[in-house]
């Protein structure tokens, strides 16, 4: 296995890996440390080693560990795991931008009204409106669907995370505001649709449909 197959998460996660070997194992070759790990001449339940092997999972999308040894998933392997972390992370922005137009149709204040989520009721939306006076009314809202388990997923959800404000100071409630969410573009989601169901259908030699609605109706 060469470390050139492996794939960092980012420019400092070799430099990262060989550090922590370093400190560990006392030396800093990653391909010498994954052979003698995978020939048992290193014993994972020593913690030295251990915490060395953790270092590599953290560092490199593509390694991971089955039955007590590094197996290396490949290139398309690693792509659709993170691609599909990214459109979950996308879902959750879309569903939210639902709600952004739904009360964007029914007339609520573009610039004062929040979208507002908290622990007491986790993932369901709740809405802020000002009256003339300035007082706030927070209410439930009616398209009540669960967008999330949880309402720091929204902190850790990378394209939200510019755009969530926290509601109280415990830091149980957030909310967001629908002008940052209603004109973000997502309509390249349509393009990915439309690719990984052609490349579906090329794939498909069973199926006599080039319609692609026919196609996700078979499935």
């Amino acid at each position: 296995m060469k470390s050139a197959t492996l794939i960092p998460i980012d420019n400092q996660a070799v430099t990262r890996a060989q550090e922590v070997l370093k400190k560990t194992v006392m030396f800093t070759d990653i391909d010498q440390f994954i052979t003698m790990y995978n020939m048992n001449l290193l014993s994972g339940s020593n913690s030295a080693v251990a915490t060395a092997a953790q270092a590599l999972i953290d560092n490199f999308s593509n390694l991971t560990r089955l039955n007590g040894k590094f197996i290396l998933k490949s290139e398309t392997e690693t792509a659709i795991e993170d691609t599909i972390q990214l459109l979950t992370n996308w879902k959750t922005l879309i569903k939210l931008k639902r709600i952004a137009s739904l009360m964007i149709e029914e007339e609520y204040d573009f610039d004062t009204t929040k979208i507002v989520f908290s622990d007491d009721n986790p993932g369901k939306p709740y809405v802020s409106t000002l009256n003339v006076e300035g007082d706030e009314t927070l209410e439930k809202y009616w398209a009540s669907e669960k967008i999330t388990n949880r309402t720091s997923d929204f902190a850790n959800n990378i394209l939200l995370r510019p755009f969530v404000h926290s509601y109280n100071e415990e830091g149980t409630a957030c909310y967001f505001l629908i002008e940052d969410i209603i004109d973000i573009d997502d309509s390249f989601i349509l393009d990915i649709q439309q690719e990984i169901i052609k490349n579906s259908i090329k794939g498909d030699t069973t199926s006599q449909s080039s319609d692609y609605t026919e196609l996700m109706e078979e499935y």
